[in-house]
């Protein structure tokens, strides 16, 4: 049986911890040290900020999230570990309404590392990413 993180009848922090500290899921506005360039403001989203510590940082284990949702969106956010802090990232997402969205991710420094290649009620994006590093996944309906 698992227990919660805090033993003290605090244990709804633990999925808290998990999906901020581990994942680094934060939401767009919610800025992070280092935030450097933020995302469009026409566009809904998240921060990526994976932050695996050493004793989980094993080549090949594969952790994950699943069922995140926020502005009509569910993602499911699996990191799969690599050697040298490297990370394989995969988002599997769907619109709520099943409406066709776009879905597009940037590092700190504004440059696309990944980018849906046309608008889809539901898809996956993966891409390569460093443990630590800051990624802003956004989406837009069509044009």
């Amino acid at each position: 049986m698992l227990n919660g993180c805090e033993h003290y009848g605090w244990g709804a922090t633990f999925p808290a911890l998990v999906m901020r500290n581990l994942i680094g899921f934060r939401e767009i506005g919610n800025p992070l040290p280092g935030e450097v360039t933020p995302p469009p403001p026409d566009r809904d989203g998240f921060i990526l900020a994976p932050a695996l510590p050493p004793s989980m940082f094993a080549v090949g284990r594969t952790y994950g999230i699943t069922n995140l949702r926020g502005f009509g969106v569910r993602v499911d956010v699996h990191y799969t570990v690599k050697a040298e802090g490297r990370l394989d990232v995969r988002l599997d997402w769907a619109a709520d309404d099943g409406g066709a969205l776009r879905l597009s991710v940037r590092d700190a420094a504004g440059r696309v590392v990944a980018e849906a290649g046309g608008a889809a009620a539901r898809g996956a994006l993966s891409f390569a990413a460093e443990n630590g590093a800051l990624y802003y996944v956004t989406w837009e309906g069509p044009s």
